[in-house]
């Protein structure tokens, strides 16, 4: 039996209008750059609870952000204790908990002094990844001590990420006898995690706080797979 060809029928009324939105939607997208809520949140950190930053400084960090990337969607801005913004984008990968995507970084100090001298050449800006640990709905995110996202690069899967949060988040074993094994095992598991690195064969973690020049510790974790998993080679302690 020959099938009967499908008949195209003319859009209603509540399809024009949804795909009039949608073009509406798609040209602001295209000559405006993304949409910026009025309630991005923004967080100025350093020891202690984080704080609300001020308009102002949303305001600037926004519009230097939307210059380098006019098509993400802003997700939090924080200001650290060395007046640095860090602009933190929508993830672009979600997977088990955590959630990876772009960073844009700037002195705002440097943003201040080119809107007083226009003919000065464009400030730095520092660029890379972050993966964040959490399942909250991505709107009801509130940042704390322990869900910062940190830096990764050199390559990393989240599925190695998560390897590698998971061995140096191990419970500590009884009955190491070895110095170095000891060592290893009284590392603090309590700190967050600030950056997580591929060096060739290696991934470098650094863990603990940097609330500011010369106000930051915490400990370096070396690891490398042998035998087909992630094992602990080092760990030493840094200071700034």
């Amino acid at each position: 039996m020959a099938a009967t060809p499908a008949i195209a029928r003319e859009p209603n009324e509540s399809e024009l209008r949804a795909v009039i939105h949608s073009w509406h939607t798609l040209r602001q997208l295209i000559e405006k750059g993304a949409p910026v809520r009025e309630s991005t949140p923004g967080y100025r950190i350093g020891r202690g609870a984080a704080q609300a930053i001020s308009r102002a400084e949303k305001q600037m960090s926004i519009e230097i952000a939307r210059e380098s990337e006019p098509w993400r969607e802003i997700w939090f801005i924080t200001i650290s204790g060395m007046d640095r913004a860090t602009v933190y984008f929508m993830p672009d990968e979600v997977q088990g908990g955590l959630r990876r995507g772009k960073w844009l970084s700037f002195a705002l100090l440097d943003w201040r002094v080119r809107a007083a001298f226009p003919e000065e050449k464009l400030p730095q800006l520092f660029v890379g990844e972050y993966v964040q640990i959490g399942e909250e709905p991505l709107r009801d995110f509130q940042l704390g001590d322990d869900n910062k996202p940190f830096t990764v690069s050199g390559g990393l899967s989240l599925d190695e990420v998560r390897e590698v949060i998971e061995l140096i988040r191990a419970p500590e074993k009884a009955g190491i006898r070895d110095f170095n094994q000891i060592q290893i095992e009284l590392r603090d598991r309590s700190q967050p995690i600030m950056r997580i690195v591929r060096d060739g064969d290696f991934i470098h973690v650094k863990t603990g706080h940097q609330y500011g020049p010369l106000n930051g510790g915490g400990e370096f974790i070396e690891c490398k797979k042998q035998d087909g998993k992630w094992v602990i080679t080092g760990v030493g302690m840094w200071v700034s």
